[in-house]
């Protein structure tokens, strides 16, 4: 799962390269509608942007799937995350507990180990986080 998330990362991380900018979602004249799968986004196929935007993508061969078949999702509602934002702002990955097949708890402790392992151990802190409705979060860009 750690690969997965670096790896689209990566991919959200190169098309900002050609684009200069990153997809919305979610708001007034976004790209996107709300909380797209990552299928459903420009690394994997032309969505927002075109040619002439500077897309040369796709960016990743395919999607993972996570662990629990739950899909990636995409967030970024043009907010800016810092130190004191809610943990769902800036530019994100995102997996809805909801949507796995893991309890709110297993899903905490999974996501608790995935800190230790990847980040700074802290699951309210750093790229790694988990939001207040129960989703975890892994930081692309601080949309700053």
């Amino acid at each position: 799962m750690i690969g997965d998330l670096k790896a689209l990362k990566t991919s959200w991380l190169t098309l900002y390269a050609d684009v200069g900018r990153f997809p919305t979602e979610n708001i007034t004249d976004a790209d996107y509608a709300a909380s797209p799968t990552m299928n459903d986004t420009d690394i994997i196929r032309q969505a927002a942007f075109t040619e002439a935007d500077g897309w040369d993508g796709p960016y990743i061969e395919n999607i993972p799937n996570s662990p629990w078949v739950a899909p990636y999702k995409y967030d970024n509602e043009g907010d800016c995350y810092n130190s004191v934002s809610p943990p769902h702002y800036g530019v994100n990955a995102f997996l809805a507990h909801a949507d796995s097949s893991l309890s709110e708890t297993q899903a905490h402790a999974v996501w608790e180990k995935i800190d230790d392992i990847a980040d700074d151990g802290n699951i309210t802190t750093g790229n790694i986080r988990e939001s207040t409705i129960g989703s975890l979060i892994y930081l692309i860009n601080n949309g700053c």
